[in-house]
């Protein structure tokens, strides 16, 4: 019965190539509908950030602090994330991302001050810095070799291509109300919810725990390759989200 089922698995392994993207695997479904989320955050308000200047009766500076304050406070917590993720699961910090991006992105559509506004917006970066680290974690606890590769690859066309899309969308629905753009984020809700039924917790290591595992984490972040990492990281999304989509 073990060689019958190890001949099975040989057998399978060569109908299905490894460097294809198995776009039936609920693990890619639910990665990639999550990083279709991501561009939510500056794509789509970009457009609107006139209108919320007038609105609120604010300077240009201000209303840039909408996009600013989102990307750096998701910058900054990308590691802590990553450690939290290791000690809980993946998957339940990314439904809490989903859920509480999609909350959170719905509250600012009612929200009655700027201040206010701004406060819901560094908590959305921060989930939204969830779901962009949950997901690419994900992809390599479950995946391997090329088909991580394929899988990545996916996951990048994917978030390029709703980047490019949210900018038209959030002006649509700018000219609608000047709320509309977020109204959208409510739709990361349901995903948070299929996320919840259809992915399995991928398996992975447990490193140390307690204090021990929280200070070797540190000792890991304070690299000088790793803090090279991050600074490019941080560049790039100053330059584009910060100054780019603000402009």
């Amino acid at each position: 019965m073990d060689h019958t089922t190890e001949v099975g698995s040989q057998v399978a392994s060569v109908d299905e190539p490894t460097e294809t993207v198995p776009w039936h695997s609920r693990t890619v479904q639910t990665v990639l509908i999550s990083t279709a989320l991501a561009p939510l955050g500056v794509p789509l308000i970009s457009p609107a950030l006139p209108v919320f200047r007038n609105v609120f009766e604010i300077t240009d500076a201000q209303a840039s602090l909408l996009v600013s304050t989102y990307f750096l406070v998701g910058i900054v917590l990308s590691p802590f994330i990553g450690i939290l993720a290791d000690r809980i699961g993946r998957k339940r910090v990314l439904v809490a991302g989903l859920l509480a991006f999609g909350v959170l992105g719905g509250a600012m559509a009612i929200a009655p001050t700027f201040e206010l506004l701004l406060v819901l917006r560094i908590a959305q970066g921060t989930a939204a810095a969830a779901i962009f680290i949950t997901t690419v974690t994900i992809v390599g606890d479950v995946f391997d070799g090329v088909q991580r590769n394929a899988v990545l690859g996916a996951n990048v066309a994917v978030l390029s291509a709703t980047a490019a899309l949210f900018p038209v969308l959030g002006g649509a629905l700018t000219g609608i109300a000047w709320n509309a753009p977020f109204l959208a984020y409510l739709v990361a809700i349901p995903v948070a919810v299929f996320t919840q039924v259809a992915l399995d917790e991928p398996h992975h290591v447990d490193g140390e725990q307690g204090i021990a595992y929280l200070a070797d984490a540190a000792r890991s972040i304070v690299k000088p390759s790793l803090l090279a990492l991050f600074a490019v990281a941080f560049i790039t999304e100053f330059l584009l989200f910060g100054v780019i989509f603000t402009a």
